[in-house]
């Protein structure tokens, strides 16, 4: 009888094996497309597994009863020898895809290829039935994403429910989920844009949840996340143009600076009557916005002018570092994105996606501007929006090939992109900078780049 018992243990466990190891082929075989010639073998360890196939390595830890989700551990630098193949041939000579990495980190961001495409890839394991699979093919499909749930549940309709996240405490609007069952196995799966992205890229708190099952990630997984989102980043980043020119110093944004382009004549300036200041504010507030720069490190304020229905200038310097930005007026916000960027000369363009701006009035060129004239700062310093101060133009300014105006409005930190107007509400000048001196003091030393070099190469 105890010989009995024993046998059938070990047939247990070899029934537990083989389905951990069919359950590791399967994923080989998903993550790598290769759907021939995959074999598993057992490790020492518990639950994991090498397999091979298509010319390459990899290991897999199986969780969940009867192993049924299995994470990948390693995959060789190097390619193995397929089963079909023999010990003596060079894999060198096969078309299998090669793996590729961008290096070691902390957060087992995996990248790979299928085919000429690099796949990047991210596991975290949510509890012992179910695991969060993070997908991107970053030459095939820019600014998508995929989330993928996979858990063990036999029993529930596979299109009951929804895939929901919440980041840093807010639920977020995403795609409808494609659901899927294969066996035991249920998987939800969404693909997110750019704007979600960016959410990820600066989350510090992820929950989700599928039925009533819910998950929140911790810390160390929520690293993981942004670590993958910087990767995904860098990717696109590297697919884009050079960029002509020096960085002046200041940290690239979200997919780099894109090229600048200034060939084009500014609106010509509006030759109505002069306005007191109420009237001038009226005229002048639909065409400011409040520009928000999340980075890594925190959240920029600045300000940015609307000289088009769909363009904004700002500075550079507002933006530089950004992993999101968002534009804001009153209690409305739109996503933005950088169009054009002189990160030397610190003159940036926006847009942003379903943005219709009410612009500015004209644009009134430097060479125009006379020393003593009234003049009007608006923007959002220290993030207060629509602020409106006055003064007068005290100089203009030659610095090398730049020129700058001189003003007495003041300018403060979040006034920068900000409109510097002359009474007719015609923009002269984007405020730039204040000129503190070496006790910090500020004797109305600001100064803002004229209106009309935003339109210069």
């Amino acid at each position: 009888m105890g010989k009995l018992r024993t046998t059938l243990a070990l047939l247990g466990l070899s029934s537990l094996a083989a389905c951990g190891a069919r359950t590791a082929e399967a994923a080989f075989a998903s993550d790598f497309n290769c759907n021939t010639g995959v074999s598993a073998e057992n490790t020492a360890a518990m639950g994991r597994y090498r397999v091979k196939g298509c010319g390459r390595e990899a290991t897999y830890q199986c969780v969940g009863n009867y192993e049924q989700i299995c994470a990948i551990q390693t995959i060789d630098e190097g390619n193995s020898s397929s089963s079909s193949s023999s010990s003596s041939s060079s894999s060198d000579d096969s078309d299998s895809p090669k793996p590729r990495r961008l290096g070691k980190r902390a957060s087992n961001v995996e990248v790979n290829t299928k085919g000429d495409d690099a796949v990047m890839l991210l596991e975290l394991v949510l509890d012992g039935k179910a695991l969060l699979r993070i997908t991107a093919t970053p030459d095939k499909l820019a600014d998508v994403v995929q989330f993928k749930v996979v858990r063990e549940e036999p029993d529930e309709d596979v299109n009951a429910c929804n895939l929901d996240f919440m980041v840093n405490g807010q639920v977020i609007k995403t795609p409808k989920a494609v659901a899927s069952r294969k066996q035991g196995m249920l998987s939800h799966r969404v693909q997110m844009g750019h704007d979600l992205i960016s959410e990820f890229a600066i989350a510090e708190k992820v929950a989700l949840r599928v039925c009533k099952e819910r998950w929140g990630l911790s810390r160390e997984q929520v690293q993981k996340v942004r670590d993958f989102m910087e990767r995904f980043q860098e990717e696109m980043a590297w697919k884009a143009p050079p960029h002509d020119g020096p960085t002046g110093g200041l940290l690239a944004p979200n997919g780099g600076w894109p090229a600048w382009s200034g060939n084009a004549k500014p609106p010509s300036s509006f030759e109505g009557p002069a306005l007191d200041a109420r009237a001038l504010f009226k005229k002048l507030s639909p065409s400011v916005f409040r520009l928000e720069a999340s980075r890594s490190i925190g959240v920029a304020q600045g300000s940015a002018v609307a000289v088009s229905t769909t363009e904004l200038v700002t500075n550079c310097h507002v933006v530089q570092g950004a992993l999101k930005l968002v534009l804001k007026q009153d209690k409305s916000e739109w996503p933005a994105r950088i169009l054009r960027a002189d990160p030397v000369t610190d003159r940036c363009v926006i847009t942003a996606d379903g943005l219709m701006a009410q612009p500015v009035a004209g644009v009134r060129g430097y060479d125009k501007l006379e020393v003593g004239e009234p003049v009007y700062t608006l923007g959002s310093p220290v993030g207060l929006e629509l602020t409106l101060s006055d003064g007068i133009v005290s100089g203009r300014r030659e610095v090398g090939t730049r020129h700058y105006v001189q003003t007495t409005a003041p300018i403060s930190p979040g006034s920068s992109g900000g409109g510097l107007f002359d009474a007719k509400g015609n923009l002269v000048g984007v405020t730039t900078l204040v000129l503190a001196g070496r006790e910090r003091l500020n004797q109305a030393l600001n100064f803002a780049i004229p209106a009309d070099d935003f339109w210069q190469p």
